[in-house]
């Protein structure tokens, strides 16, 4: 299932003020080396690459597969905020976009899922790579909305690369992060 980021997130989950109280500077002459380490700490946590199989803030994302699903398929990249569109090869080879009605979309659940409505089938696709495209939009809504728990454990590690430590010897960090991490198989 590749992935393809559309739009990055919208803003980094921690101020740089937060950061630089973690690691207790009061100056600005380290705001550019914090503020890498903020989009480091942020990485190792988001996207499909990130541990959590999550997105943290709000981002863009198209999952490409080769048909359309048998029964329902779980959206990585949770919290689904939504759909924005699903897309496909038709067999004379041209793209078209596929109405909401056919489909419906559980945003509720983590992760989200898409499935047939009621009465509906898929349409035909050409037999290819990547035949499907479905865009969605995911992360929590603000930072504010983000696991305190996992703030925490974004500050713990800008503090560990701020102070050349390993955020793997930090004990907390493992159990700020594992409540949150996700499980797409099954």
């Amino acid at each position: 299932m590749p992935l393809k980021r559309i739009t990055p997130p919208s803003a980094e989950p921690i101020t740089l003020a937060d950061a630089r109280a973690q690691v207790r500077v009061s100056h600005t002459a380290e705001d550019g080396l914090i503020a890498r380490y903020i989009a480091a700490a942020r990485a190792h946590l988001d996207g499909p690459d990130g541990i959590l199989g999550r997105a943290l803030m709000p981002q863009t994302w198209e999952l490409s597969l080769d048909a359309f699903p048998v029964g329902q398929l779980k959206i990585p990249l949770a919290p689904l905020r939504s759909v924005v569109s699903v897309k496909y090869t038709d067999t004379n080879g041209a793209e078209q976009t596929l109405s909401p009605a056919v489909y419906e979309v559980d945003s509720t659940s983590e992760p989200g899922r898409l499935a047939l409505a009621s009465g509906q089938s898929w349409p035909a696709t050409l037999v290819g790579l990547n035949s499907v495209r479905i865009r969605f939009d995911c992360g929590y809504a603000s930072a504010g909305d983000i696991p305190a728990n996992l703030i925490a454990a974004m500050l713990l590690h800008v503090e560990a690369l701020f102070d050349g430590n390993n955020i793997e010897e930090v004990g907390a960090y493992d159990r700020l992060v594992f409540p949150h991490r996700m499980n797409l198989i099954g």
